[in-house]
């Protein structure tokens, strides 16, 4: 029986003794020659040199692959460079909203803050008060250039009893217009004085003929016609009428209107009367009531409403109670004494307050009116100069 030669198999090597050689199988002219798998033998016999390349690759391999950004050129810009990915802080990104807490904790720190913003006020308004009062200035001699200067001394004067109550004075000036800074004191008239609510737009001509009527009637009553001052619509009417009829006019206006209505310019006297120039609407409305003696509504707008419906509440407090006649032209105020007639039947308005506001239809029923008025039952009796 022939010998045969060892060989190698794919399940591994035949005999023990072949190591570290690789050999050929024989080939049959149809399969490549396959190596040996002794190797593998190898690996196997000394795991603990590929456990330790293993932890070395682990080890090194953060190093090898992180980019050196110490040999890297910044960009010349002046923003500093910032490293692709690295996070915000927390702070810029989230926002966490106050609790309940802390927002009554700091509605309470508002709170006092207001309140020592309050009593620091008080604090100033007591010292000012406390103060002795200052040296008189020397007179002050009434000119073209120095008309407010003149109105603002006379008037201190009279808060501090020096003077006796009397008129502003107002030098006409056609550059300069005027301004009194302050309330002057009313005086005790000694003609009765008869304001007219009325507006400053034209108006319907049934309106502009009562305007006219009334101005005509009050002059021949010889009582003083007040007024707003104004030269234009129903005002304007009004006080020429009485001009021309005879009568005294007295206009009161504020500057910003008589710039807009005259450009700065004083009405002229002879056709529209004596013209006192104030700061502001309010200061008009209470020289107005101060001077007054009755209070008559004609046709008008929102300030004609707004003069109306304040000196009919000063009325009610006992501020006053001089007649207050409204003129009921075409069913003009038919409307508002609805509302007033609702308010009682409401409830808001008593009855008695009520009457306080008398209404005539034609300005021929004005003066007699205003010599019948009665004063209204239920009005408040309060002492407004105790405060």
């Amino acid at each position: 029986m022939p010998t045969s030669t060892p060989q190698t198999s794919s399940d591994g090597p035949s005999s023990p003794t072949s190591t570290s050689t690789l050999s050929s199988s024989p080939t049959d002219g149809h399969h490549p020659p396959r190596q040996s798998l002794t190797r593998l033998n190898l690996h196997t016999r000394i795991p603990t040199a590929t456990i330790l390349t293993t932890i070395l690759l682990l080890v090194l391999s953060p190093l090898l692959l992180t980019p050196t950004l110490a040999t890297t050129t910044a960009p010349s810009t002046t923003e500093p460079t910032v490293r692709c990915g690295t996070p915000l802080p927390i702070s810029y990104i989230q926002y966490t909203p106050p609790s309940p807490q802390q927002q009554s904790h700091q509605h309470q720190a508002r709170q006092l803050n207001e309140q020592d913003l309050q009593l620091q006020l008080q604090q100033q308004i007591i010292a000012q008060m406390s103060q002795p009062p200052a040296a008189a200035a020397p007179p002050v001699i009434p000119t073209a250039n120095n008309q407010q200067q003149f109105q603002q001394q006379q008037f201190q004067q009279q808060q501090q009893g020096q003077l006796p109550p009397q008129e502003t004075i107002v030098v006409p000036v056609s550059q300069h217009v005027p301004v009194v800074s302050e309330v002057p004191v009313a005086p005790v008239s000694e003609q009765y004085t008869v304001c007219v609510f009325c507006g400053a737009s034209p108006g319907i001509p049934a309106i502009v003929i009562a305007a006219n009527t009334l101005g005509s009637l009050i002059a021949s009553e010889n009582w003083t016609l007040l007024y707003g001052g104004g030269t234009v619509g129903i005002m304007g009417t009004v006080a020429s009428a009485a001009i021309k009829a005879g009568g005294r006019v007295h206009g009161i206006v504020p500057g910003s209107l008589i710039n807009k209505e005259q450009e700065g310019a004083i009405p002229d006297e002879a056709e529209y009367g004596k013209t006192t120039v104030v700061k502001d609407m309010h200061t008009r409305k209470i020289l107005m009531g101060k001077l007054s003696n009755a209070f008559v509504a004609l046709p008008g707008g929102f300030g004609t409403l707004d003069e109306l419906f304040e000196v009919t509440t000063w009325n009610q407090l006992g501020i006053h109670d001089s007649p207050i006649v409204v003129v009921n032209i075409n069913g003009f105020y038919d409307g508002i004494l609805q509302w007033l007639d609702k308010a009682v039947e409401f409830k808001l308005v008593s009855p008695d307050i009520r009457e306080i506001i008398v209404v005539v239809n034609t300005p021929e029923e004005v003066i007699p009116a205003i010599k019948e008025y009665r004063a209204a039952n239920g009005r408040w009796s309060l002492d407004w100069n105790s405060a």
